[in-house]
């Protein structure tokens, strides 16, 4: 099936895949000689085996693959080769991918973060958009915090010091320019 099916074979996704592989297996591959017995074609014998198989059951198993993925700095989790978008607020830490053939869903314990539509490319980011704009806006939220904030953070009462020093200096420079109540009798030029 690897070498005759798949080589060079284009598809639009799993189902087309599935209705390819179908119509293969029920004309060209039936069609061939039965490896075992060469005088009979596979048709004849699957047909004869097809008998003894047990049927399938009326509701079958979910195809779940669960895997364990530790998530680096970047919100993005891999798998199967793809990067699937996660909140950024759930980096540096180990998720569980519960895949299907139609989705990709990341949990963290029992709180799902994110579900998207798999993807059987290689190489491609996935992405939801509120996981990037949350991202965005608190990066814009980051900037606006320089040190004086992350002091303010520190040591809340670093803002009261901040603003009387800073009125000091104004009351000083006044001072020196001879505007303020002190500066007009401190000035040597005017006595």
């Amino acid at each position: 099936m690897r070498e005759s099916f798949f080589a060079a074979r284009r598809f639009q996704d799993l189902d087309d895949l599935n209705g390819q592989a179908l119509n293969w297996c029920n004309g060209l591959a039936a069609d061939r000689r039965c490896p075992g017995e060469p005088e009979r074609r596979v048709r004849e014998v699957f047909a004869e085996e097809v008998r003894h198989l047990l049927p399938l059951p009326d509701n079958p198993p979910p195809l779940l693959e669960r895997v364990a993925v530790r998530v680096g700095k970047t919100p993005y989790v891999r798998f199967d080769r793809n990067d699937y978008s996660i909140p950024h607020t759930h980096v540096r830490r180990v998720l569980t991918v519960l895949a299907d053939p139609e989705q990709v869903r990341i949990v963290d314990g029992a709180e799902l973060l994110a579900c998207h539509r798999r993807s059987y490319d290689k190489g491609a980011q996935i992405e939801q958009a509120d996981h990037l704009q949350a991202l965005a806006a608190q990066k814009r939220a980051a900037r606006q915090h320089r040190a004086t904030d992350r002091l303010a953070q520190a040591v809340p009462a670093s803002q009261e010091l901040l603003r009387r020093a800073a009125a000091g200096r104004r009351r000083a420079a006044r001072q020196r320019a001879g505007t303020g109540p002190a500066g007009a009798a401190a000035r040597p030029r005017d006595l």
